[in-house]
């Protein structure tokens, strides 16, 4: 007789002294364990999580980084256009980047509007107008402003009188000039008064001090302050290796002689 098919279960009815016991075989495709295929499952959603967390991390230090890239450029760009003596922390400075010099050019430029041959005769309005352009392009710290407005003032009058000078020397009107102003300009350079100025002024620069010929930038195209600077750097630097030198015999003769006493131990 076949044995009953219950619940998925086979039974089958021993014929021993203990009549009527079962003996109960699993049949494992119709009776999955639960708890046996649920450890897969809560694997895979462990390992899913982790990855999320992962990338979430990932993430995260990904946007800190771009965070700190972004502060650091904001800083230095900054940086770039303040003005300081001490020029800590990038800070600018008149005489020693040639930036600062070249933007005063610029704004002289932009903004010439008149015949004006020299510092004294521009109008004190146009004085204040290339100033408040110059503040826009550049801050400074109010304690250092009034020296920042007296180096401004020497600046704008130097490069003045060495651009009206080599237009002059060339006798050719340049695009920042208008017509009407050369002409003017033209005209006052060819009176008696400003060839005295011009022969005076000639006659210094080719002054021969005792014998030696008249003076001569030697060290390129750098202020004297820009050279000042750098020879500064360079014995900075100086010093800085002379004390890694030192740091580095004292250690050598230190090893040395802690070798020797435990030799002599």
């Amino acid at each position: 007789m076949r044995p009953p098919f219950i619940g998925g279960h086979l039974y089958e009815v021993e014929s021993s002294n203990h009549a009527g016991s079962i003996r109960s075989h699993s049949l494992g495709f119709m009776n999955p364990n639960p708890a046996n295929s649920a450890e897969p499952n809560e694997q895979k959603e462990r390992e899913k999580g982790s990855q999320r967390e992962r990338e979430d991390a990932a993430q995260r230090e990904r946007a800190e980084v771009a965070q700190r890239e972004w502060e650091q450029a904001a800083l230095a760009a900054r940086n770039g256009r303040v003005l300081h003596p001490s020029r800590k922390n990038g800070a600018k400075w008149f005489g020693i980047d040639i930036e600062v010099s070249t933007k005063v050019r610029k704004i002289i430029e932009g903004c010439f509007k008149g015949p004006w041959y020299s510092w004294k005769r521009v109008p004190q309005f146009y004085k204040a107008a290339w100033y408040s352009t110059f503040k826009t392009i550049y801050e400074c710290d109010v304690s250092v402003e009034h020296i920042v407005k007296a180096n401004f003032d020497d600046l704008a009058a130097t490069r003045l009188k060495r651009m009206v000078s080599l237009a002059k020397s060339k006798r050719v009107k340049p695009d920042w000039i208008l017509t009407e102003d050369w002409r003017v300009m033209l005209d006052y350079w060819c009176t008696p008064k400003a060839k005295e100025i011009s022969e005076k002024a000639r006659s210094a620069r080719l002054l021969n001090h005792d014998g030696y010929g008249p003076h001569r930038h030697r060290s390129g195209s750098r202020s004297y302050a820009k050279v000042q600077d750098a020879l500064i750097q360079k014995r900075v630097e100086g010093v800085e290796k002379l004390v890694k030198l030192n740091e580095s015999t004292c250690y050598s003769m230190n090893f040395c002689f802690s070798t020797y006493l435990n030799l002599l131990a």
